[in-house]
């Protein structure tokens, strides 16, 4: 089942710089930091409480679309958001019923489907 609006998903996975290195890659930074054994790195993230709002509020579903170029911290937003909403890190970091990379959580009632990646859309 392809997620709703997948040619407007196509059209905003081409739009931006494309990554150029792994250091801007949460993914392999947070692996990294386990391996390593060291305490993660936060920094000030304002506008994660609003999306968290956002998306929780039963009433008026909505979308959150994060912006910006690679190593800029959309991933690390993401995934703050993700578990402010009651998502594990084992779910973030399995593709376990991820439906084309797609992850999915069960917010307020209503499915949230979470993009950690537009590129990982290339079949729609």
């Amino acid at each position: 089942m392809a997620p709703p609006n997948a040619a407007w998903i196509h059209f905003l996975r081409k739009y931006g710089p494309i990554k150029s290195n792994e250091n801007c890659f949460d993914e392999l930074i947070e692996r990294a930091r386990r391996r390593a054994g060291v305490e993660a790195i936060t920094v000030p993230a304002p506008r994660i409480d609003e999306a968290v709002q956002i998306l929780s509020d039963a009433k008026a579903p909505s979308s959150v679309i994060l912006t910006g170029d690679a190593g800029d911290g959309k991933t690390y937003h993401c995934r703050q958001i993700w578990h402010r909403l009651g998502g594990t890190e084992a779910a973030w970091e399995s593709d376990e019923g991820d439906i084309l990379g797609v992850k999915q959580l069960s917010v307020a009632g209503r499915q949230l489907w979470v993009v950690r990646d537009l590129s990982e859309l290339d079949d729609l």
